[in-house]
């Protein structure tokens, strides 16, 4: 097993703090020191965080840090000035960040470039499989929204026709109160799962798919309206597009509901269980465990 110690941006600017985290990463028995390498304007917007970049020389000097306490120094790298720097120094892997995935596919092509090993590795559900439920009652659907007070707000439910709907609504601020239990005991009771997104907010397009995933993973249908590259993967299997139209299809073809979410959850079956996440990570580890042999 190899272990990565996430520095990020921890270190607030302090040298020496950095130098400490390195140490007593080693001293831990951390294989990895990762770092964050970007230009603040560049990523935020602004200088709010410029405390936490660097120059060359200090990039270079943390390599130095970490081959005297024999840790291996690797960075997410935000721009192609940084890409180049850690070229320079001889780093051998890079953590791109779903950031740079969605926005900066021009770096990614220029890591890709490097000829070192590219993984994309999804997070695994921890649901059990369960099975498939659409009987939805002709008058109004049972449905549950969950998701973090943060994408909440970001949804006006006023444009939504929801006569149709019977909707709860939990978050880590309520009005539901969340947690993980709570929530796999309400998607087993409800007849859908409803997650729509604001998807002209920057993040959200950077966002995984665990949401869809666990839903799918209970046996239940998604409708979203979400345009996130990571939804997308699942389109075959959940509704993506106008909500109201969504609900409106799912109440009139039944069928067709249970038949979507039967093929989807072989599809999280075959990609997203722990087992199979769990291989992606060992073909990594060989990977890099063959570089220090």
């Amino acid at each position: 097993m190899k272990i990565i110690s996430e520095i990020g941006i921890n270190h607030n600017g302090d040298f020496r703090k950095m130098e400490e985290l390195i140490r007593q990463s080693s001293i831990g028995g951390a294989d990895y020191a990762k770092f964050q390498l970007y230009n603040s304007v560049r990523v935020f917007g602004d200088e709010s965080r410029k405390k936490n970049e660097f120059t060359f020389e200090q990039v270079k000097t943390l390599k130095e840090i970490c081959d005297y306490y024999n840790i291996e120094f690797f960075a997410s790298v935000f721009d192609e000035e940084k890409l180049e720097w850690c070229e320079d120094i001889g780093v051998n892997l890079y953590k791109i960040a779903s950031r740079t995935v969605v926005k900066e596919k021009q770096l990614c092509e220029d890591i890709i470039k490097t000829n070192k090993p590219v993984y994309v590795i999804p997070d695994p559900t921890e649901r059990e499989e369960e099975p498939v439920k659409f009987n939805p009652n002709t008058v109004r659907m049972s449905a549950i929204y969950y998701g973090s007070a943060g994408n909440l707000k970001q949804i006006d439910w006023q444009q939504y026709d929801l006569s149709k709907v019977a909707l709860q609504i939990m978050s880590n601020e309520g009005p539901i109160m969340w947690s993980y239990k709570l929530q796999g005991e309400m998607v087993r009771q409800s007849d859908i799962v409803l997650l729509p997104v604001n998807n002209d907010h920057e993040m959200t397009q950077y966002k995984g798919n665990n949401r869809p995933v666990d839903a799918l993973r209970q046996g239940r249908f998604v409708i979203t309206n979400a345009t996130i590259p990571s939804w997308q993967l699942l389109s075959n299997f959940i509704w993506c597009g106008d909500i109201n139209e969504g609900i409106k299809w799912a109440i009139n073809n039944p069928k067709e509901v249970i038949k979507k979410v039967e093929v989807g959850q072989k599809f999280i079956r075959n990609n997203y269980t722990p087992e199979k996440i769990t291989k992606e990570w060992e073909r990594v580890y060989n990977v890099c465990n063959s570089w220090n042999s």
